[in-house]
């Protein structure tokens, strides 16, 4: 059961950044109009969750949740965080083109929450487990999350966008 959790942990990572590249090359406008190049980038996604599902290229034996990273797990990595990257500087591009002030600053809390969320979840599931980590000490995050908690104030808005066609989307700005 280990290996398959495992798995599905690994491929979710990939079909996230997939998407989060999609989103931000299409919000709040498409940056990226033709639809062969946004059907490209999944290739690469299926193939690693095709190697990931039936070979032990990526992923060898697993221990509980513990697991051998193999070579093919280089590749892995550079691909989820190419994914991150470009869906980091879509959002960029897309806040300097933007004239509107809503939209500038919807922009900037998406590539500010989404920046923040992704570096807390790649380093402990990417980069430690090249050195053999696979989990965080529950002590150290503990005092990580109490720290933030003290630093990052979040204050909720309701936002009506136009492609929404009315529906109310909640969102936050950090202060």
């Amino acid at each position: 059961y280990s290996l398959n959790w495992i798995i599905l942990t690994h491929s979710s990572a990939l079909f996230i950044a997939l998407f989060f590249l999609y989103f931000s090359a299409t919000f709040p406008k498409k940056i990226i109009k033709n639809k062969f190049t946004r059907f490209l980038w999944s290739i690469p996604v299926l193939s690693i969750t095709y190697v990931l599902l039936f070979t032990k290229l990526v992923i060898g034996e697993t221990s509980g949740l513990q697991y051998e990273i193999e070579k093919s797990y280089l590749w892995y990595a550079v691909a989820l965080l190419t994914y991150f990257l470009l869906g980091y500087l879509f959002l960029f591009k897309q806040y300097k083109l933007s004239q509107n002030k809503s939209e500038k600053q919807q922009i900037k809390a998406v590539l500010l929450g989404t920046v923040t969320s992704s570096a807390l979840a790649i380093i402990p599931d990417l980069v430690l487990p090249f050195f053999g980590i696979f989990s965080i000490p529950s002590t150290f995050l503990k005092n990580s999350l109490r720290i933030a908690n003290k630093v990052i104030l979040v204050k909720e808005y309701t936002i009506v966008h136009p492609q929404t066609e009315g529906i109310l989307l909640p969102f936050f700005k950090v202060l």
